[in-house]
């Protein structure tokens, strides 16, 4: 037997399947983010989160304007532990706010299927889910008012109902999405996009008791075409994020990444041109 052409089949058959895997730096990662210890200002939280694919918008711990009136003073550093990741725990109300997001920041180039358990104990404490760069902006939210193309689902128990958020260059768009019988509790947030439509769409499944997610409610699509421009998405960061405020509590992140059909198929495509040109 013979083969035509300066590669073995087992080379181009490798090259082949590693151009597939290759496609785009986003990836699949669980972590139940119960594993980690301290909070987010020190070293070691930080290189432990990095060596998971995660990190924080801010890495400050108290920040004390000097002033003798406490009040003007905050602290959002998040707090790791047995139980998950608490943002705002040790400064309440929108100065606390802080966001946990993925490493790499590439993921509007991927479809995929993001979920986080959420534990929030009042009406009071926010929180978000969202698709952007995950800073901290406008009144502690995610990317508003800043320059960056972002989407987001803001849960809120205490209005029933989840807010979608969408902006690109601080011009912003919000959709609410009616949510009965949200209240305070353990709720599982899931988001999925589709790279080929460009849509992102937010479900809740509520008082989450483990097990496969069950959509108790879900938003309309945000149509994320407008977000992609050159000064927009690839170029900007799309990174998975999620945070909140008041101790609001976040565990057991799942981002599972879908492979894109072309590249799969090109995988096996080759595999049958190279059994082809095989000749006796």
């Amino acid at each position: 037997m013979k083969w035509t052409g300066n590669l073995s089949r087992p080379a181009v058959a490798a090259a082949l399947l590693a151009l597939a895997g290759t496609t785009h730096a986003a990836t699949s990662l669980s972590n139940s983010l119960t594993g980690f210890s301290g909070d987010t200002s020190q070293p070691a939280t930080q290189a432990a989160l990095a060596g998971a694919g995660l990190n924080v918008f801010s890495t400050s711990g108290l920040n004390d304007n000097g002033t003798p009136d406490p009040g003007d003073d905050f602290n959002p550093a998040v707090s790791l532990g047995a139980t998950g990741a608490a943002f705002g725990s040790l400064s309440a109300g929108d100065g606390g706010r802080n966001y946990m997001r993925t490493v790499a920041s590439d993921y509007a180039n991927a479809s995929f299927v993001a979920e986080v358990t959420m534990e929030l104990t009042s009406n009071d404490q926010a929180s978000f889910f969202g698709l952007g760069a995950g800073d901290t902006a406008l009144f502690g939210t995610p990317d508003w008012s800043t320059q960056f193309s972002s989407a987001s689902f803001w849960p809120e128990p205490a209005n029933d109902k989840i807010v979608a958020f969408r902006t690109q260059n601080d011009t912003n768009a919000f959709v609410d999405k009616p949510v009965a019988g949200f209240d305070p509790g353990v709720h599982r947030l899931r988001m999925t996009f589709d790279a080929a439509t460009k849509f992102l769409v937010g479900s809740i499944d509520l008082n989450y008791a483990g097990g496969p997610f069950t959509a108790d409610a879900t938003t309309l699509p945000i149509v994320t075409t407008s977000l992609f421009a050159a000064d927009g998405w690839p170029s900007e960061p799309a990174r998975i994020f999620f945070g909140g405020d008041d101790g609001a509590l976040f565990r057991d992140l799942s981002i599972q990444v879908i492979p894109e059909p072309g590249a799969a198929s090109l995988a096996a495509i080759g595999l049958v041109v190279l059994a082809a040109r095989r000749r006796m």
